[in-house]
């Protein structure tokens, strides 16, 4: 999964045609103005800090050092290792792996010298997601499909490369996905129908090329709509892209 670095620093989003282009697969009720985006990414930033404020003093916990016995005090910790003076609530000492320090920051937190370890990456990404969900409510992973021909393709140069992305409040989740599958819909006949499912069969990777042939000529018609299946964590999500 692709880490969230918090604060939230990209610079304020602007309406702008280009912007719009880019949400152009996005129903009119997921899109959110620009000026909404800046507010959500400021409010986020205000969660994260009232979070980090909650701490009242932060030192470095190294392995020879003793906590302070009383009150709540917060230890940075840089290395892996068995930290003998800092023991948890069943009087076990906190251990440090690899695996901790790669999946963010880790600190040492004692509250009248009984201590915890805390990943901060994950912790406060969940207490943002979860601060994030009691404001706006759950938000449904959905797929967003980039198409490198834009919005219109050139009658002459029927050529386009589809490039979905699975997202919730913004994070990337491709990372997560198990299984994609790309439909086929160019029109009501059986014979289509039979057409659509013959060229589905291969098309379970998640980037599309498309070449002429995959429009059929009733793209003329009425236009090809194509399919993004993925599947997440059990859960099937599906877009459309009409072309």
């Amino acid at each position: 999964m692709t880490k969230m670095n918090f604060p939230l620093a990209f610079k304020d989003k602007i309406n702008t045609p280009e912007r719009e282009k880019s949400l152009r697969y996005l129903s009119q009720e997921k899109k959110l103005d620009a000026r909404e985006v800046n507010l959500f990414r400021d409010a986020i930033n205000e969660l994260y800090n009232r979070l980090e404020a909650a701490g009242l003093e932060k030192q470095e916990a190294l392995i020879n050092i003793k906590p302070i016995p009383t009150g709540f005090y917060r230890y940075m910790v840089a290395n892996e290792g068995r930290y003998t003076h800092f023991k948890d609530a069943e009087d076990a000492a906190i251990e440090v792996n690899s695996e901790d320090l790669n999946r963010g920051l880790v600190e040492i937190w004692v509250t009248d010298n009984v201590a915890k370890k805390v990943v901060l990456y994950q912790d406060i990404q969940n207490q943002v997601e979860a601060g994030i969900q009691e404001i706006v409510g759950n938000e449904d992973l959905k797929i967003i499909v980039e198409s490198s021909a834009g919005d219109f393709l050139d009658p002459n140069f029927m050529q386009t490369t589809l490039t979905p992305t699975v997202t919730k409040y913004f994070r990337p989740y491709n990372d997560d996905v198990v299984s994609w599958q790309w439909f086929r819909e160019s029109g009501n006949t059986d014979e289509d129908r039979d057409s659509d499912q013959i060229w589905a069969l291969d098309k379970n990777q998640p980037i599309l090329h498309l070449e002429p042939e995959d429009f059929t000529p009733k793209v003329f018609d009425h236009g090809v709509t194509f399919i993004c299946q993925a599947i997440v964590n059990g859960n099937e999500i599906i877009t459309e892209v009409s072309l």
